[in-house]
């Protein structure tokens, strides 16, 4: 018994088993207290909570210790723009909040006194919302407090007109920012521009810095994507059914136009034909472009430069392709039809560089574009 004591004696009196021990008590009445908590919050809220959700707390509050400053989850929001304000004129923006078990809830709506918004991004520090205002021939910037809508707003007003009926007045269609995230990218439909504002994280787009890039007369340039690399740009048209590219000459920091292709194969389909959508891949080395009216997806490849492509125009088996979506890595694109009220599927063979249909088709009641939550 001696012998025994004078062995476990030293490791109790040395100075870090002492620090260790009264580490270890801590941290077990910190599980045992938080696990009464736990219990007792359960049956406040009718929320089952094992045992384990003590550990759970104690986690949830070291990690707050230790980092304070709460980040926001922007795949909690989803920020949906409306034609019209319920009792009102005007449009505005919807906020959705994701609940824990998947679905959302609507959070709020702002008037903002603008017509037909039609598109919208979230800057990349997740501290302004943008929208395009179609008919009221303007961009609005939103001010954001930790993902909620206030009324902190700005409205930019583009000028101009182009030569077709339609382009009577300015008509930002789509809002974007380029991989950087220092350059909020306008495509005006009405003007045949593309507006580039510098952004700065702290004080937003700054509309006195403003730049333009000029496509053909009576394109109507409707949505654009970047290229991996960011140097080169693909605009499609929507009211000549053309796809534009630019590329960023990196000496004189300017965008340059490089080449003009048709979304189509034959020129007769031209009449009554709208590109909608556009799509690249993640890999960078195709995009995809809706042709509605034409009803078809033309399938475009990438080369360097800015220069591209037409592979394929594939038909499609609904009406009015308005939007696409990847799934599966890219391998797969769901393709959504405004007048047919369905979603088809397509694999893309990406060694063969063909497009296939799949049979399955899933019915929808009604749909303009398509994402991933």
């Amino acid at each position: 018994l001696r012998k025994n004591l004078y062995f476990y004696l030293p490791f109790f009196t040395h100075k870090k088993t002492k620090v260790f021990l009264s580490v270890c008590s801590v941290v077990f009445l910190m599980c045992l207290l938080s696990n009464y908590l736990a219990v007792f919050l359960s049956t406040l809220k009718n929320i089952p909570v094992g045992e384990i959700g003590g550990l759970i707390l104690i986690f949830v509050g070291l990690f707050n210790i230790l980092k304070p400053k709460k980040e926001i989850n922007s795949n909690d929001n989803f920020y949906v723009t409306l034609n019209r304000v319920k009792n009102s004129k005007f449009g505005g923006v919807a906020l959705l909040k994701r609940l824990s078990n998947g679905n959302f809830v609507l959070q709020d709506v702002k008037n903002y006194s603008v017509k037909t918004p039609c598109h919208l991004v979230l800057s990349p520090n997740l501290e302004y919302l943008y929208i395009a205002n179609y008919s009221s021939s303007s961009i609005t910037q939103i001010k954001l407090d930790k993902g909620n809508l206030t009324n902190q707003t700005k409205h930019i007003k583009h000028e101009g007109k182009s030569i077709t009926k339609r382009q009577k007045f300015s008509h930002p269609h789509f809002v974007g920012f380029n991989p950087l995230g220092n350059q909020l990218f306008v495509c005006d439909l009405g003007t045949d521009q593309i507006f580039i504002y510098n952004f700065d994280a702290k004080f937003g787009i700054n509309e006195k810095s403003v730049k333009t890039l000029s496509l053909p007369p009576g394109s109507g340039p409707r949505h654009l994507v970047f290229s991996k690399d960011g140097k080169a740009i693909f605009v499609n048209c929507e009211l000549n059914s053309t796809v534009v590219s630019f590329v960023l000459d990196e000496k004189t920091n300017l965008w340059k136009q490089v080449l003009v292709l048709s979304t189509l194969k034959e020129k007769s389909s031209l009449k009554n034909n709208y590109p909608g959508a556009i799509k690249i891949a993640s890999c960078g080395r195709y995009f995809f472009v809706t042709n509605r009216g034409h009803n078809s997806i033309a399938v475009y490849k990438v080369l360097p430069y800015g220069k591209f492509t037409l592979l394929d125009v594939v038909k499609v088996n609904g009406n009015f392709p308005s939007d696409i979506l990847f799934l599966d890595k890219d391998k797969v694109l769901a393709v959504m039809y405004y007048k047919s009220n369905m979603i088809s599927l397509f694999d893309f063979d990406y060694h063969k560089e063909k497009l296939l249909p799949q049979a399955e088709t899933i019915p929808i009641v009604k749909g303009i574009s398509l994402g991933n939550f």
